[in-house]
């Protein structure tokens, strides 16, 4: 868990390089964590690689096929349009308040 907060503190602070290697390396600890790939995807795709971010994102759906927020990213990041890392960090507070 170490990896996905140090990863989420950099992607909070704006430091995409950083926070998808926190990610990365969470990954290479739980391969199936499916909000690790989540962020990997978004980063992506905020960062113009829609390719990766759409197989990534993809991933994600897969392994957490309920989160509208995921399918939701996964729509944006296929209509071609870039996520917002920003906008997405908000809408999971938003998301982890509704549950506290």
């Amino acid at each position: 868990e170490a990896y996905l907060l140090a990863g989420t503190i950099a992607s909070r602070y704006g430091d995409l390089k950083r926070a998808d290697r926190e990610f990365s390396l969470a990954l290479g600890r739980t391969p199936g964590d499916a909000y690790a790939t989540f962020e990997r995807g978004a980063i992506a795709s905020a960062s113009g690689d829609r390719a990766r971010a759409i197989g990534l994102l993809g991933q994600a759906a897969r392994l957490d096929p309920r989160d509208p927020l995921v399918r939701r990213a996964l729509s944006v990041g296929r209509s071609g349009q870039r996520l917002s890392i920003d906008e997405l960090n908000r809408a999971i507070l938003r998301k982890a308040q509704q549950f506290g």
